[in-house]
């Protein structure tokens, strides 16, 4: 049976995965074409596999290009104000799982951009990938 995971996501530990499906949900009541929409769309493409074939031929299933993210994220840094900080919590905490498990380097350098600045738009410290992992493995 076909997984709605990508391969590379169900081969990471669980909490990676855990990380990147709770960023795949938008923020209640912000317009369609709000940056973060951007990020959640980049997000599904590069972790989720559509229900159908036919949506990824027609261009139909979260089309995204990895150029506008970085974009997207400093516009959201820059009014992270407006947002749940829960909300933006879930989205750079999926940005690092993808950045740091992500198996096509080109993906993953983009989405560790993007996460070190949402987490530099909050004031937090950008953690390294054995703190991630540290985090949530445990090891």
């Amino acid at each position: 049976m076909p997984s709605i995971l990508k391969q590379w996501v169900e081969r990471l530990p669980i909490r990676y995965q855990g990380a990147i499906l709770t960023g795949i949900r938008g923020c209640d009541g912000h317009v369609k074409e709000d940056a973060s929409k951007i990020i959640i769309h980049g997000i599904r493409n590069v972790s989720l596999n559509p229900a159908t074939p036919e949506s990824l031929m027609t261009g139909g299933f979260m089309p995204f290009d990895l150029a506008d993210l970085l974009p997207a994220a400093r516009e959201l840094g820059d009014n992270c104000d407006e947002y749940p900080l829960h909300f933006i919590v879930h989205l750079y905490q999926a940005l690092e799982s993808i950045a740091y498990g992500c198996p096509d380097k080109a993906v993953a350098i983009v989405f560790e951009e993007a996460y070190k600045m949402l987490v530099k738009a909050i004031n937090l410290n950008v953690e390294t990938r054995e703190e991630c992992h540290a985090r949530l493995v445990g090891q």
